[in-house]
């Protein structure tokens, strides 16, 4: 059973026209509007990956900037960070590659039964850098989401247009 939404159909639909060069039938017209719908959700999807990535990993990042935990003797654990709540950030320091390179398990961690972490002195520069605040907030993804509904509507709409110039170019 299919469900059909009619409202977005019609917005996503591509209009029919009629060329004397070549043809754009409803197949050529499903194709190009799935590829701009498939542009759309990835550029959407890789808004959220950077929203996400700004605020789990880079959270830890900047806890661990902000107490100045820069070596074994400043590592703090998630609790002392107040990171404890959320337990995306302890999956966040057990499998994310690029932290896992970044910051530290402190050696004497896994006697206190909580690990702590630092990041090394001469890591702390590629750290302000990939994970400062700016950018990629809710306001960001919010702007990205309407851009991105918009931009592809337009380009929907003004497609038939478009064919027409060039069909009337051609000939």
């Amino acid at each position: 059973m299919t469900v059909t939404l009619p409202f977005l159909a019609s917005i996503f639909a591509i209009e029919a026209g009629e060329y004397v060069h070549f043809t754009f039938d409803a197949g050529a017209r499903a194709t190009v509007r799935n590829v701009i719908i498939g542009f759309a959700i990835g550029i959407l999807i890789a808004a959220l990956y950077a929203f996400y990535q700004k605020n789990v990993p880079g959270a830890i990042v900047r806890a661990l900037l902000r107490e100045e935990c820069l070596s074994q003797e400043s590592a703090k654990t998630l609790t002392e960070l107040k990171l404890n709540k959320n337990p995306l950030y302890a999956f966040e320091l057990q499998h994310n590659t690029f932290l896992k390179r970044l910051i530290v398990t402190a050696e004497n961690g896994e006697e206190t039964g909580e690990l702590r972490y630092f990041i090394p002195e001469e890591l702390k520069y590629k750290a302000e850098f990939r994970y400062e605040k700016k950018g990629s907030g809710i306001v960001s993804l919010v702007l990205t989401l309407v851009a991105v509904i918009v931009v592809s509507v337009l380009l929907i709409r003004i497609i038939p247009s478009i064919l027409g110039v060039v069909d009337h170019l051609m000939g």
